[in-house]
């Protein structure tokens, strides 16, 4: 509803309806009484519908106009009520009122509403009254009175004829035609059967159904009428007679008869004609189409050029289409005297386009539309004109039509000109007009077409003709900027992202860095004032795979800061969402260290957002950024996701989508991560040739790289560095597991995935709650091999510090994988098979027991710990574990209860 005051007097009067309670009060009471009402006992029986239908009946016969007129206004709810009765009475009484009474708004009143009941889409029963109807609307088409009243009739009849069936067309409508199509019937009774004609439906004339020699005489007899009007309809619709002949093709006879429809001394029924020729092509023989050519079209061609009537405008438009049809009975010398009769219209039509045409000595003004249809010829004589002068002729007459070429002409010129392109003609020529298409500064529609050709057309145009030529890529980077502008304001998406994937094709390290930063400048507009998300979408896309190729670090460091402040962390609800869409983009051109160095922290920062919706696309992209991790290489970043993930589950969920937050936090603990790490090294390499940054950063400044990590406690800031652990210091068997604090199982208590509201942990190489941690002070660097031993540093049960001494984890319960219930806290377990404990370095046997809820497990269970090495008990299917890189190898046998030893 609108709320916006307006004025009355000096009083501001809102005009919202919401906004008056008493009209509420009015609404809700006038529903309820209407619910109230038993409409059943309204309803009128059977016995008082007969007498409203004989009241209408009396009516209609009777000499009061009032109730005639009350009465044909009711028809189409009399028809609905009875349909049968309607038919068997009502219809009798409107032919006798047509008899009787010559008043045209009567009759104008009977045509419409009967029409209405056979139109309408929701008719009770249309097989009933159909035919009826239309059958009464025909037989008052050609009475013998009044035309109007006829032109009321037969108006209404073409309106209901797509209705009509097969049947009624052979037993009502060709009939009638053959009846009054003779010669000595009158001429609008001859027209009104040529319209009936040719509004009967295609697929009725091809299907076989209909009888073809009844159809074929109604044919021959309109085209051989002899007035003009008739014969002019027929000319007009030359396709309804082309289906028509279809199934067996045209006889030697019928042809002759429809031959001199093309010969017609009425210019206007032989331009009618010949501007549907080429339907009938395929229905010729070989001889039929040879014998059309010398006296059909090429006299048709001739007598334009010379006479310069109304037919000129129909060759101009045709001749292409007709070049083509008889290219193949066309010699040598036809062939080159139907060329130079096209570039006699070209002529003519510059002429007329130049202001230069005369007429009777007069001269004619400026018009284009001449030269517009012969231009659009031009794609029909590429072929011939190569072959005979190497594309002279039609490159020469380009070079002048795009000097004086209006908009609609420049679109004609821009829809084929890359067909010049393929057929090996003057790049030049083509780089000419492209510019001069593109500088003038035409609409959007009218050099949209440029950028239709196949994606990798502009790109081999780009390398051969304009990468070579300093001054053409100026001007190319110059015209396509503002053409990038243009096509960002357009509501016509598709035009701009068509541009766009031609700009991906062409966007190569080899562009000079003057241009990628106008190509960035423009693509940064396209993407704040572009119309609709699927133009900003591309645009953003192409500035990320654009930012691949910039060389220049402070361009890329604007580009980021772009991205954040303008999509990723903006107010905007819409823009927020457009950072989302193209986070896939960013993982699949650049490495997850570009990745977390950049923008990681705020995606994960979305993670709180008020909108659910981005929540919802931050989860599901969570699952495609686990697809580009290379485990262990990455556990931080993954660690990082993973708390976002916890985040968006603790945090109030809609109830519709809490179900989703879940199957995605599943898909996620169980997505596989990337198997290799060649493309990231690939990556890397590449992003370090192209931002060539000093190397020699002394390690404090690593160190400020931190990552915010959340505890129970709030946000605190460690010297944690999610970087990729060097090589020198990875050794094989070594893992450390991060105990992690998940709420899934609290929120999903019950899925069939978890046990009792109890979170497992496997322990698996592409586990998501396993991670790889390096912890460094603030003066060491991050490559010092000095590391402490011993857990007294961590200020919190969840740090656990890389080691390389570390060989075993102090655990409890290293329990098989099971469906069965959970342990209960009463139930004892034998201490030799199911359990093991493994000292660390430390020599302390007395640990402090901190509860883990993601273990899965209730700290009672514990019920004896021993010490374990180098060897396990064979009921857990594992032999010589000796790390956790061992337990790894069987994720599926072992669940682990993380315990972290105290000093």
């Amino acid at each position: 509803m609108c709320d916006d005051p307006f004025s009355t007097g000096n009083e501001e009067v809102s005009n919202s309806y919401y906004n008056n309670p008493q009209l509420v009060c009015i609404e809700r009471t006038i529903q309820k009484l209407e619910n109230s009402i038993n409409w059943d006992d309204f309803d009128s029986s059977d016995d008082d519908l007969t007498n409203e239908i004989e009241k209408a009946s009396r009516a209609l016969r009777s000499d009061n106009t009032v109730q005639k007129t009350l009465f044909i206004s009711k028809l189409k709810n009399l028809s609905a009520e009875d349909p049968k009765l309607f038919v068997s009475t009502i219809l009798p009484a409107l032919q006798d009122l047509l008899d009787k009474d010559f008043n045209r708004d009567i009759h104008e009143s009977i045509a419409l509403s009967l029409s209405s009941i056979v139109q309408d889409e929701f008719g009770i029963s249309p097989d009933i009254l159909v035919s009826p109807i239309c059958k009464f609307l025909l037989d008052n088409a050609i009475p013998s009175r009044d035309n109007a009243q006829v032109r009321l009739m037969i108006e209404e009849f073409l309106k209901c004829m797509p209705k009509i069936n097969e049947i009624f067309i052979d037993n009502y409508v060709l009939p009638f035609i053959l009846k009054y199509s003779k010669p000595n019937e009158k001429i609008f009774r001859r027209m009104i059967c040529a319209r009936i004609f040719n509004q009967i439906k295609v697929e009725h004339c091809c299907s076989g159904n209909l009888p073809g020699e009844k159809i074929q005489s109604i044919i021959l007899q309109l085209c051989q009428d002899t007035n003009q009007n008739v014969r002019q309809e027929m000319a007009a619709n030359m396709q309804q007679v082309a289906e028509c002949y279809s199934l067996d093709g045209f006889k030697e006879n019928d042809w002759e008869v429809i031959l001199k429809l093309f010969r017609d001394e009425i210019v206007d029924i032989k331009c009618a004609a010949l501007r549907q020729f080429y339907i009938i092509k395929p229905l010729l023989k070989r001889n039929q189409l040879i014998s059309c050519y010398e006296p059909l079209i090429k006299r048709a061609v001739s007598e334009s050029l010379l006479t310069k009537d109304d037919t000129l405008m129909v060759v101009a438009d045709q001749i292409g289409v007709w070049f083509r049809m008889f290219e193949s009975v066309m010699n040598e010398k036809e062939a080159k005297w139907f060329y130079n009769a096209f570039q006699n219209l070209f002529s003519m039509a510059m002429k007329r386009a130049s202001g230069k045409g005369m007429d009777d000595g007069e001269e004619l003004p400026k018009d284009q539309k001449m030269l517009q249809l012969v231009i659009k010829n031009y794609p029909y004589f590429f072929t011939y004109c190569y072959e005979m002068d190497g594309g002279l002729s039609i490159e020469n007459n380009l070079e002048k039509v795009i000097s004086l070429a209006d908009s609609s002409t420049a679109k004609i010129i821009g829809s084929f000109i890359f067909l010049l392109y393929n057929n090996k003609s003057n790049t030049n020529l083509i780089y000419n007009i492209c510019m001069q298409l593109l500088q003038k500064r035409y609409k959007v529609s009218v050099v949209a077409d440029l950028f239709k050709p196949p994606y990798n057309m502009w790109r081999k145009f780009y390398e051969e003709v304009i990468g070579n030529d300093e001054e053409k890529v100026k001007n190319f980077w110059d015209a396509i900027s503002y053409t990038m502008e243009e096509f960002g304001k357009s509501y016509q998406h598709r035009n701009g992202v068509n541009l766009l994937r031609h700009l991906d094709e062409i966007i190569s390290p080899y562009i000079k860095q003057q241009y990628i930063s106008v190509m960035l400048k423009s693509l940064k507009n396209m993407i704040i004032n572009g119309n609709g998300l699927p133009i900003k979408q591309k645009a953003a896309e192409t500035l990320i795979k654009t930012l691949g190729v910039t060389k220049s670090i402070e361009e890329k460091n604007d580009v980021v800061s772009f991205l954040k402040i303008n999509l990723i962390c903006h107010k905007n609800f819409y823009r927020r969402r457009l950072g989302m869409y193209i986070l896939p983009c960013i993982l699949h051109y650049f490495s997850i260290q570009f990745l977390d160095k950049h923008f990681l922290k705020e995606y994960l920062e979305l993670a709180n957002d008020d909108v659910e919706i981005i929540k919802h696309l931050l989860a599901q992209s969570f699952l495609s950024m686990k697809k580009y991790l290379s485990l262990p290489n990455h556990e931080l970043v993954l660690q990082a996701i993973e708390n976002a993930q916890r985040k968006m589950l603790e945090n109030e969920i809609k109830d519709e989508l809490k179900e989703d937050f879940m199957n995605l936090a599943l898909k996620l603990s169980r997505a596989e991560s990337c198997g290799s790490d060649v493309k990231e090294k690939e990556k890397l390499e590449r992003e370090k040739l192209l931002w060539k940054e000093n190397t020699n950063i002394d390690s404090k400044k690593k160190a400020d790289l931190i990552d915010i990590v959340s505890n129970d406690n709030g946000k605190i800031k460690k010297s944690w560095n999610t970087k990729e652990i060097n090589k020198s210091i990875k050794q094989r068997g070594r893992c450390i597991i991060t105990v992690t604090d998940h709420k899934i199982a609290k929120e999903k208590a019950t899925a069939s995935e978890f046990k009792r509201s109890r979170l497992p942990i496997p322990i698996c190489k592409s586990s998501s709650y396993g991670a790889v941690i390096l912890k460094c002070t603030d003066s060491p660097s991050i490559h010092d091999k000095q590391f402490k031993y011993s857990f007294k540093d961590a200020k919190t049960p969840k740090e656990l510090i890389y080691s390389h001494n570390v060989k075993h984890l102090k655990v409890e319960n290293i329990k098989p994988r099971s469906v069965s219930s959970e342990p209960k806290n009463s139930e004892r377990i034998d201490k030799n098979a199911k359990t093991a404990m493994i000292n660390g370095n430390t020599g302390n046997k007395n640990s402090t027991n901190y509860n883990n809820q993601d273990s899965g497990y209730d700290e009672d269970t514990s019920l004896v710990s021993n010490t374990f090495s180098e060897s396990m008990t064979l009921s857990f299917g594992l032999h010589k574990v000796s790390s956790c890189s061992e337990i790894a190898k069987k994720p599926s046998q072992c669940m682990l209860k993380i315990k972290q030893t105290s000093s």
